[in-house]
């Protein structure tokens, strides 16, 4: 806790170091080179470095009352925001993501993993994102315009009467609210789309952490857009781009630019509403808002309160709708937040306390994963079950949200002793009978439901346990049927997981592919754990060894990605059918 206090007072002086961040270094470094630029094209100045700086940096802009004032603000609101906002919002994309994704499973099951993320599909997503979110931004804009109550906080940012980078940091907390709640959800909306369709995980194209079509916008002359400087990008490239020039029209006191260019980045939106206006030439008039109004806009206090009492007085249905709409999102970003993920979702990794907290907080579904220590040739290792099924598992209880993950199991049946037979002909094997097994994962799952758990899914990694958690899954929902606790046999984690159709379209036959030790064990494997392949017998110049088949040698960590993601879908989406309501509808960090 006190770190993060550490880290929040800090933050205001960090955003100069975070490419996230609107006032980064270089995207200053890049407007000041705009407006040498800018300067050295203006007739009749001198071209001295003294007049330049008085021509960028103006004493009655940078020490002006307006400019302090801002100043003082954005240290005060990055606190605020920070320590009381933010952690409302904390997961409101996750939880987006996944309600998208529900929806689609059920309209389009057959759309899902058909597509395979290539560069240009990368490209097309990276624009996507972009596109979505600056629609967002452009329409909680129009909405801080257009309604009345809104309007009241958004003032606070058209009261400045000088415009610097900083200004744009001047935004009352329920204005940031408004704007992140929209772009949060349309950013998620878009993820959760093209993630359904794709075959591996998809990820924008980004330079320093931040979407490269966002980057190069900052860096082209962003922080101009709060400044003095004019420029405009001309009558064509201003109907595509809001310029600099176009924004600050936007902050003008003058009837005639009042609601006119509310975009972010892209103008064709205003153009779209009839709000676009496109200067033909310099302009000249002042800022801040009309008929004197920005003087009531003089101290902290004014920024923070005047919103709400002028607000109170503006009281319509729409207010009471809007009012609606920002404390439910509002709450349920905070609910979600207050009942976070734990640091693990593994039993072992967590106390008896906070496996009772998590339970109370809605924590009732859970993975009884199942491996083996068995042969795998001599390339892979007797654990490779074990490594495969947590690292999966993992995965899925994060993705399904409220679900913890158990103890994998390990002694699972591989054959009989005497005389040995199936895997038990190799060394290292360990086998343990049917009936055993079973008794195990019924005893695991009595002991998970006297806990509360109402969902217990089995979820084996290999062919020998999936008739044996049938059995026991079939017996205790038999057995506990009308008592709310359900038992899953997650039998499309294995069996139903499209991988031989995947692999088949795409080139590869069923010999190729092989079955125990094959191409998809190895190539999983090599993705979750590269340490547990011995490389050295990867090569097809080895001789046929016993007990795998397939060409193994084939194999490779970005298959072994694709092929994983086509399980954990599975399993997925049958856990979700089958818990139904009983499921819910979160995705936790």
């Amino acid at each position: 806790m006190e770190n993060e206090i550490l880290v929040r007072l800090g933050e205001p002086i960090a955003f100069l170091w975070n490419p996230q961040e609107r006032i980064f270094w270089l995207y200053l470094v890049s407007a000041l080179a705009l407006a040498v630029w800018v300067f050295r094209r203006q007739p009749g100045r001198r071209r001295r470095i003294r007049d330049f700086l008085r021509y960028c940096f103006p004493r009655k802009v940078f020490l002006s009352p307006s400019a302090r004032l801002d100043f003082r603000f954005f240290i005060v609101n990055r606190w605020v925001f920070g320590f009381l906002f933010a952690p409302c919002f904390a997961g409101l994309g996750r939880a987006t993501a996944a309600t998208v994704r529900r929806g689609l499973e059920h309209l389009f099951p057959g759309l899902a993993g058909r597509v395979d993320p290539d560069f240009p599909w990368i490209a097309f997503y990276t624009f996507a994102n972009v596109l979505a979110v600056d629609l967002a931004l452009f329409l909680a804009h129009w909405l801080q315009h257009r309604n009345r109550f809104l309007w009241e906080f958004h003032k606070i940012h058209h009261s400045a009467t000088v415009l610097h980078p900083v200004t744009v940091y001047r935004m009352h907390p329920v204005d940031d609210l408004l704007a992140l709640a929209f772009s949060t959800t349309a950013s998620a909306t878009v993820y959760a789309g093209f993630d359904w369709i794709a075959t591996s995980p998809l990820h924008t194209i980004t330079f320093a952490g931040v979407n490269l079509l966002t980057f190069l916008f900052y860096l082209l002359g962003y922080n101009l857009r709060h400044s003095h400087v004019w420029l405009s990008y001309g009558r064509f490239w201003s109907r595509v781009f809001i310029s600099p020039a176009q924004h600050q029209i936007h902050h003008s006191s003058l009837p005639r630019h009042r609601d006119r260019n509310l975009g972010f980045l892209f103008a064709f939106w205003d153009l779209a509403a009839g709000t676009l206006y496109v200067p033909e030439r310099r302009e000249r008039f002042s800022m801040g808002l009309s008929g004197g109004e920005s003087d009531a806009y003089r101290s902290l206090a004014s920024l923070y309160f005047r919103p709400f009492a002028r607000g109170l007085k503006q009281a319509r249905w729409a207010t009471g709708l809007t009012i609606f709409l920002l404390t439910f999102l509002a709450a349920r970003g905070l609910a979600h937040y207050r009942s976070a993920a734990p640091s693990s979702v593994f039993l072992e990794d967590l106390t008896t306390t906070e496996v009772a907290e998590l339970l109370q907080s809605g924590y009732r579904t859970v993975l009884v994963p199942t491996a083996g220590t068995e042969q795998n040739g001599p390339h892979l290792v007797l654990g490779k079950h074990h490594r495969i099924v947590r690292h999966a598992a993992e995965r899925i209880a994060r993705e399904l949200g409220n679900t913890l993950v158990a103890p994998v199991v390990d002694y699972v049946p591989e054959g009989n002793v005497d005389p040995p037979d199936g895997h038990m002909r190799f060394p290292g094997t360990l086998t343990v009978p049917e009936a055993v097994f079973e008794e195990v994962l019924e005893a695991a799952a009595r002991s998970l439901a006297v806990h509360g758990f109402t969902t217990i899914a089995f979820l084996g990694d290999s062919g020998g346990n999936q008739p044996g958690q049938a059995r026991v899954a079939e017996r205790l929902g038999r057995e506990w049927q009308g008592r709310g606790i359900r038992v899953l046999q997650v039998s499309d984690y294995y069996a139903g997981n499209g991988q031989i159709e995947w692999l088949r379209e795409h080139g590869w036959d069923v010999a190729q592919v092989g079955t125990h030790g094959g191409i998809r064990d190895t190539s999983e494997l090599l993705y979750v754990d590269p340490a547990a392949v011995r490389r050295v017998y990867l090569e097809a110049t080895n001789p046929p060894q016993p007990g795998i088949s397939g060409e193994y040698w084939r194999a490779s960590a970005s298959l072994g990605e694709v092929l994983l993601r086509l399980k954990i879908r599975a399993a997925v989406t049958q856990i979700r059918s089958f818990a139904g309501d009983h499921l819910p509808l979160t995705e936790p960090d």
